[in-house]
C-alpha cells in the first residue's frame, strides 16, 4: 500500500508545477473564453507531437553530437540570460494585460505552438 501511494504522490508532484502552456492557457480563457484557452493546448499538442516524430525517426542521435550539444546549450544560455535581464529591467513597470478577445481563433493555436515547439524544456526533455 506505500508503493501505491508513493506513486500517487510522485504523479501530484510531476503535475502540479505550472508551466508556460497552462499559464497561457489561463490567460486566454479569462481573457478570450473556452475556445482560445482549448486552442492553446491544442497548439502546444501538436508541437509536443511534432517532438515525439523527431524522437522516433532518430533525429535525436543527431543532437547528442558535441557540437550541436553546444550550440543548444548557446542558445538557451542566451534565452535565460536575456530573459533574467529583461525580467529586472522591467521589474518596477506596470503590466497591461491586452482584451484577447480580439484575437481570432487561429491566433491562439499559433500562439501555443510557438510557445511549446520553443520552450526550452520541451526541448531538452523529448528525448
Amino acid at each position: 500500500m506505500s508503493i501505491f501511494f508513493g506513486y500517487v504522490f510522485l504523479g501530484i508532484s510531476l503535475a502540479a508545477p505550472i508551466g508556460p502552456v497552462n499559464a497561457a492557457q489561463l490567460t486566454k480563457g479569462i481573457y478570450g473564453g473556452f475556445g482560445h484557452a482549448w486552442l492553446v493546448g491544442l497548439g502546444a499538442m501538436l508541437a509536443d507531437a511534432i517532438y515525439m516524430l523527431i524522437v522516433y525517426l532518430g533525429v535525436f542521435h543527431f543532437l547528442e553530437t558535441p557540437f550541436m550539444q553546444t550550440l543548444l546549450w548557446s542558445f538557451g544560455c542566451f534565452v535565460l540570460i536575456y530573459t533574467g535581464v529583461d525580467s529586472i529591467v522591467n521589474a518596477g513597470k506596470e503590466v497591461k494585460m491586452k482584451n484577447v478577445k480580439g484575437n481570432s481563433l487561429k491566433k491562439s493555436f499559433f500562439y501555443g505552438f510557438l510557445l511549446s515547439i520553443t520552450n526550452p524544456l520541451s526541448i531538452c526533455c523529448s528525448g
